[in-house]
């Protein structure tokens, strides 16, 4: 076989998916359980705090909050509004899509090292259960 035969026949194999390297995206698997972000607006402290100075009869000002599922689904709250998508971590970083929306977040530090998915929003992990309440509720992991 010719050297550009030889070319040929990799860029072939490499396009069709028969031959590939350990690629970054052929590690990145979703988070082993359902795991959540509670989402914040940068001039107040914490959650607490936003909801503690809230105009919104029903906190919708201060409602953010980010699923991130063991199956694979993500979803976003922003106020009242919920929407989904798929993510799946490479490297410690969750990135997919929700709806319209590139999500790009560190799950240990829940920085977002490609820009914010809301302009203004600060997200820490939920450990006080908040997606469970149907203020900051996201997406059935189910």
């Amino acid at each position: 076989m010719t050297r550009l035969g030889l070319l040929v026949s990799v860029v072939s194999l490499v396009a069709t998916g028969c031959l590939s390297s350990s690629s970054k995206a052929d590690d990145a698997v979703p988070l082993a359980q359902d795991t959540y972000y509670t989402g914040y607006p940068a001039q107040y402290s914490s959650p607490a705090d936003c909801l503690a100075h809230s105009q919104h009869p029903h906190g919708w000002d201060c409602s953010f909050e980010i699923a991130l599922c063991a199956n694979g689904k993500a979803g976003l709250r922003f106020g009242d509004i919920v929407t989904s998508g798929t993510y799946a971590v490479d490297a410690g970083i969750a990135r997919g899509m929700i709806e319209t929306e590139e999500l790009a977040l560190e799950v240990a530090t829940a920085a977002e090292p490609e820009g914010p998915i809301i302009d203004g929003i600060r997200w820490q992990l939920d450990t006080e259960g908040r997606w469970t309440t149907l203020q900051f509720d996201v997406i059935s992991c189910d």
